[in-house]
């Protein structure tokens, strides 16, 4: 896993973008090449993404180029917590730097 990249938003939550509404890619990641930028975590969002990721159905997590999750630290963490060791992810082909 790699280490959490607090510098793009000081710990704090990024914008919540939706897949498509940047150009990017639909894709698949490992999701141990995920990096996580956000310390807050809420526990009914937390219970939520893990019914989703063990449904099989939920929304690509949403990273920029570097693989900064912008949007989706609920959903990482829930395939983390169930062993899953792929996300389906929509990449953007800028940094999170730009869309803060």
């Amino acid at each position: 896993m790699r280490a959490i990249d607090l510098k793009p938003t000081g710990g704090k939550e990024p914008p919540q973008l939706k897949p498509g509404k940047l150009p990017g890619e639909y894709t698949k990641l490992p999701v141990n090449d995920l990096v996580p930028v956000q310390t807050v975590r809420h526990r009914h969002k937390q219970a939520i993404a893990k019914q989703k990721i063990s449904s099989g159905v939920y929304t690509p997590i949403v990273v920029d180029k570097n693989n900064r999750i912008i949007n989706g630290h609920h959903r990482y963490d829930a395939l983390k917590d169930a062993g899953e060791t792929v996300a389906k992810i929509y990449k953007l082909n800028t940094t999170i730097g730009k869309v803060l």
